[in-house]
């Protein structure tokens, strides 16, 4: 890379273009034509900035565009240095492909219009029309259709800018929000403008503008900027008085993983992780308000103690552009808030900004249109195949869901990649707070039997804890954002006993039984004295091969990672100190380190080809709904599926960090809702909390 305090610099002839970084968006008074000659000679005149402020270093300029140029710098080592389409040739093909496409057509001048609002789940988007049948609005936007229309509307010529629209909050984790600022910053690398409109937010939303070119903020905007917390809720008083007893076992000094059911109150251990997070939260965001908006830390840390709570205060300082009504910014063509007209003006100037205004349509293209643009329309699709797995939601045996992780869909889509020759390399996407232990194990051995086939490189999203990691330690590299929540290296164990609730409602069951541990998976009462020992020793075996598989996997001593395991959780930033994760950065980063591992050129382009998790609905299922019972053979088999002993490696925190149930208590609450009786139980279970609070 070269770096040059002077207005330009000149490649030398042995100097590959790709090595050259053209920076968009520098002011510079010098203007260049290269002639064919010069091309052909593999020369690139590169403007670095304007010769003013060459010379002048400490001349006033807009933060968030020192903070843009900044942030466009750090792309290179995130695996997304901006390249255009190179060659003559190819700029003529891609005008010829756009051409002819007839579905899905983008006009000349359109806006990219993103709402993100929601969990924002790493998947592709739902497409069929079964899937949206039934729906009365549009389904919330994944990451992956937001990232995906962002990095094709950097190469797009007939898309001028991206207009985001923060109107609803995003209750997705940091580390997805780091990502999408990403494909923010890759955009204006292409010299194209980012626009955000909020009528309200919090942090989060906040956090996401610090992207952007331009932040316009609704008058009478809720825009609440109070500060940071996590908690936790503990239920074991609620499940007394219903008549339910949690039984959980955990191993590792921080596996608080079941806690909220088994316990009254916090303990110190889960204080002491819920704190190191909180803090490392606080001053991430604390640093990254402060680099764009040109304040100092204490500056940003006293303007979260004030809390400011109208809209006008947050534009005298300057944390937003300007405050503005939607209407104002959509009728100016440089969608931007339209300039006053004042007496200075001369009547034909007036006339000339009203013909302008009139005259201007805001022609704005939706992400769920645009995503369907294929890479090979845009010119930016490669030959070489590196297949995309996704990894979500909780981990169980049998098949993926909508929500869930289903191992043997995991395992049958690694299979296939394995097999197919024009795959190169695979990217495990994880997102997922873990779940079974054996299903997470299951998954392990085969995605450690492909890599040595081919790479397998992990990319952590907001969460890979515990059977998250436990299938990310099985990939060559593991890639994670500073604010993904890992590690959680442990197992618990998790059975609720229904007993005194059947004793309320007036139901008696008796059992005959030969064996001593024949009873282990009773619904009716606790596990005695024997049986819990018995199961103790099965789930402690399942945390020694856990952080044994996990020393093995990262090459590092066992008593090392007993020091690291514990069932503690670790943010991102914290895995790559001390061993858990390998390199910072999202997707792109991943594809980068693929690229390496299975001999692909730098600077070639791939073709990704996307694995799908689970199958749709089937027709019959969306048209007839899901068939419920309420007969007591049933309900008597749901209510078994609740008090089954269980062994999981799941982590206690989300990327809410403690702001709603855990993932191990919603796993076991979720059992409530499964079942042909679920509806039966449910109406029990209402009934018992209301008497319980009379």
């Amino acid at each position: 890379m070269y770096h040059c305090s002077s207005a330009y610099v000149i490649a030398p002839l042995s100097l590959p273009l790709r090595n050259v970084v053209v920076v968009p968006g520098l002011q510079t008074s010098l203007r260049f034509r290269l002639s064919p000659r010069v091309l052909r000679s593999r020369r690139a005149v590169v403007a670095l900035a304007s010769s003013s402020s060459a010379t002048n270093p400490s001349t006033d300029r807009d933060p968030r565009a020192a903070a843009r140029d900044a942030a466009i710098a750090r792309l290179a080592d995130q695996g997304m240095a901006f390249r255009p389409v190179g060659s003559f040739g190819g700029r003529i093909l891609r005008s010829i492909r756009m051409f002819f496409t007839i579905w899905n057509r983008i006009k000349k001048g359109s806006v990219l219009l993103l709402e993100p609002f929601g969990p924002l789940p790493d998947r592709l988007p739902a497409r069929s029309f079964l899937s949206n049948l039934g729906r009365t609005s549009s389904p919330p936007p994944t990451l992956t259709e937001l990232t995906e229309s962002l990095r094709k509307a950097a190469h797009d010529p007939r898309v001028e800018s991206v207009y985001i629209r923060l109107t609803q909050p995003l209750t997705c984790g940091y580390a997805k929000l780091e990502e999408l600022r990403r494909h923010l910053d890759y955009v204006r690398a292409s010299g194209k403008l980012v626009r955000v409109y909020m009528e309200s937010g919090s942090e989060k939303e906040y956090f996401l503008t610090l992207s952007a070119d331009r932040v316009f903020l609704a008058p009478e905007s809720g825009l609440s900027i109070r500060g940071f917390r996590v908690g936790a809720s503990f239920v074991r008083g609620v499940l007394d008085k219903v008549g339910i007893k949690a039984e959980v076992q955990r191993f590792g000094k921080y596996k608080s993983a079941g806690d909220q059911l088994g316990r009254y109150d916090m303990s110190e251990a889960q204080r002491e992780v819920l704190n190191s997070l909180l803090e490392l939260r606080y001053g991430s965001w604390v640093e990254a308000v402060a680099e764009v908006t040109g304040k100092s830390q204490t500056e940003v840390e006293a303007w979260i103690e004030e809390a400011p709570l109208q809209s006008e205060a947050f534009a005298i300082p300057g944390w937003v552009s300007a405050i503005a009504y939607e209407g104002e910014i959509l009728r100016n063509p440089k969608l931007d808030v339209t300039e006053p007209r004042t007496n200075a003006q001369s009547d034909e100037e007036k006339e000339k900004q009203r013909r302008e205004e009139d005259k201007f349509k805001f022609r704005a293209v939706r992400t769920n249109q645009y995503c369907r643009v294929k890479d090979s329309t845009l010119g930016i699709a490669g030959k070489p195949v590196v297949a995309i797995i996704r990894a979500n939601g909780a981990i169980n045996t049998g098949k993926s869901t909508s929500s869930s992780l289903g191992c043997d869909t995991l395992i049958e889509q690694v299979r296939q990649a394995g097999k197919r020759k024009d795959v190169k390399a695979i990217i495990l996407r994880i997102d997922s707070p873990g779940g079974s232990a054996l299903a997470s194990d299951l998954m392990w051995g085969e995605l450690r039997a492909v890599r040595e086939k081919k790479p397998i490189i992990a990319s952590m999203v907001d969460v890979a804890a515990s059977g998250g990691y436990y299938i990310a330690m099985a990939c060559n590299r593991i890639v994670c954002e500073r604010s993904t929540i890992t590690g959680s290296v442990g197992v618990v164990t998790a059975k609720l006993s229904l007993g005194e609730l059947y004793q309320r409602v007036g139901l008696q069951r008796e059992d005959i039984s030969k064996g001593a541990y024949a009873e282990l998976d009773t619904e009716y009462r606790a596990l005695n004295e024997d049986e819990g020992r018995y199961f103790e020793r099965g789930a402690l075996q399942a945390y020694k091969r856990f952080v044994a598989k996990a020393a093995s996997s990262r090459g590092l001593a066992e008593e090392d990672m007993e020091r690291m395991a514990q069932g503690r959780v670790w943010a991102g930033s914290q895995a790559l100190t001390n061993g858990l994760a390998d390199v910072e950065g999202g997707f792109w980063k991943a594809v980068e380190i693929a690229k390496q591992e299975s001999g692909i050129a730098e600077d070639q382009r791939v073709r990704l080809v996307e694995f799908r998790s689970f199958l749709p609905p089937s027709p019959l299922s969306v048209l007839r709904g899901s068939a419920s019972s309420s007969s007591a053979t049933t309900l008597l088999a749901s209510l078994a599926s609740l008090a089954k002993p269980e062994i999981l490696a799941m982590s206690d925190v989300d990327a809410s960090l403690g702001g709603e149930p855990s993932p191990v208590d919603s796993y076991l609450l979720s059992k409530l809702r499964t079942g042909d009786g679920a509806e039966g139980i449910l109406r029990v279970f209402s009934e018992l909390m209301s008497r319980a609070f009379q």
